[in-house]
């Protein structure tokens, strides 16, 4: 028996707990809103992005900004993982960790992440983005913990994931070293992420049904079951992508929105191609080349300070 395999599965578990490809989504938001603030003053030109970017203080902002967001997700995973728990929702790979480590290091590490998400906001000393942050837990603790818990109740539960993806971004946007504020923020792309996000982040819930059924959470699956369930998420998950030229009132965005929305769609129905990696991997994808397509086609929507 191979004597590291131990200390490599252990690591494993660990790492997968962490839950990356959200932590990724929360992080791509913050730095989403870094850099709206920064192109977002008009004239927009690559040369002013490029000196903007390899700015020393915006450099240490981002650095700042995006640690901020990773721990505070990593805080409301932890706490998300233990009330799962003991609402009775048995996930295995957190069931797991708590055996590799005890439950009292893992209420250390939480505090860890969230007191790291603080002090990289204090560093900054920006007011307006220690009020997202604040907000982003608030929403996460709504969300998770009881009596309110509201992740129990289907659409409620993905709205709030909307506004805590639109608090991250904005968290971004306000840590920047540029001379900005949240009534600045572009208010087309606050409704594109709160809509679309609104619409698609069931397909989350698609992973767990049967456990969320067993302690009453109401998602799309529970409510209508795992086939209906299957078709209804791809219709959002469609719609969702498909809005996006209306949403921003440009038609040729439908050229990267149709074809994508019909891939999720086709993924998030599938009984044989479904994984949760490559509905992250679509939404990863189409937004770097729609936000690349608004660089190019309507910088105006960008525009914060003209």
């Amino acid at each position: 028996m191979n004597k590291y395999r131990p200390v490599r599965d252990t690591s494993i578990i660990i790492l997968k707990s962490f839950r990356l490809l959200r932590s990724t989504h929360y992080v791509g938001m913050a730095a989403t809103g870094l850099l709206v603030s920064v192109i977002g003053i008009a004239p927009l030109s690559l040369n002013k992005l490029r000196h903007s970017i390899w700015n020393p203080e915006f450099g240490v902002a981002s650095f700042c900004a995006l640690a901020s967001i990773f721990c505070a997700f990593q805080t409301l995973n932890l706490v998300n993982h233990f009330w799962d728990l003991k609402a009775g929702m048995d996930k295995k790979e957190f069931s797991t960790t708590f055996t590799v480590l005890s439950p009292r290091v893992w209420s250390v590490l939480t505090w860890m992440y969230g007191l790291a998400s603080l002090v990289f906001q204090l560093y900054l000393f920006q007011g307006l983005a220690l009020l997202t942050l604040a907000l982003f837990y608030l929403i996460g603790f709504l969300y998770i913990i009881p009596p309110f818990r509201w992740k129990r109740w289907y659409p409620l539960s993905t709205f709030l994931l909307s506004i805590a993806a639109l608090l991250a971004m904005v968290n971004g946007f306000v840590s920047s070293p540029a001379d900005n504020d949240t009534g600045q923020f572009p208010e087309r792309l606050a409704l594109l992420i709160v809509v679309t996000m609104t619409f698609s982040f069931g397909t989350k819930d698609r992973k767990d049904w049967a456990r969320d059924r067993t302690v009453g959470i109401k998602t799309l699956y529970t409510v209508y079951g795992a086939a209906r369930g299957r078709s209804i998420n791809a219709i959002l998950v469609f719609l969702s992508y498909s809005s996006v030229p209306l949403l921003l009132g440009e038609g040729r965005y439908a050229l990267l929105a149709v074809p994508f929305g019909l891939l999720s769609g086709f993924i998030t129905i599938s009984r044989f191609y479904y994984r949760e990696s490559l509905i992250f991997i679509c939404y990863y994808v189409f937004s770097v080349l729609l936000l690349g397509s608004i660089f190019y086609w309507q910088p105006g929507l960008l525009y914060w300070l003209p």
